[in-house]
């Protein structure tokens, strides 16, 4: 089974801009937000995006998943888009593809998700 991660600009802004509080130094936040992205990523990807403290948020195709990335002050949001028939799976050859739209220091509201959801929709 392939895995692959998709980050949207907008998730990373928003990890960016979480870093900066973290590390007042420009170079360090890039850097320091590059470093949680890997972790995030190698994470969903060990897991097959179903990491410890992930969720169904919305039940909408693909399921709209929330993951509390860091115990109490961050959460990612993503999809899990599988691909690849009964044979695919059967041969090893499916694939998950984890799209993560967004992530933000507090539990998403319902609201969000809503939101989320209809812009998740119009991309197709």
């Amino acid at each position: 089974m392939e895995i692959s991660v998709k980050v949207h600009e907008k998730a990373r802004r928003n990890m960016v801009e979480w870093s900066y509080r973290l590390a007042p130094d420009e170079g360090d936040s890039i850097r320091f937000a590059d470093l949680y992205f890997g972790a995030m990523k190698l994470e969903l990807i060990r897991t097959r995006g179903y990491p410890a403290n992930a969720r169904l948020i919305a039940d909408y195709k693909p399921g709209v998943m929330v993951w509390e990335f860091q115990l109490g002050s961050y959460w990612v949001i993503y999809t899990l888009q599988k691909h690849g028939g009964l044979l695919a799976r059967l041969l090893g050859k499916s694939m998950t593809k984890i799209v993560i739209p967004a992530i933000q220091p507090q539990d998403p509201s319902q609201s969000t998700i809503a939101s989320l959801t209809r812009e998740l929709s119009s991309r197709g």
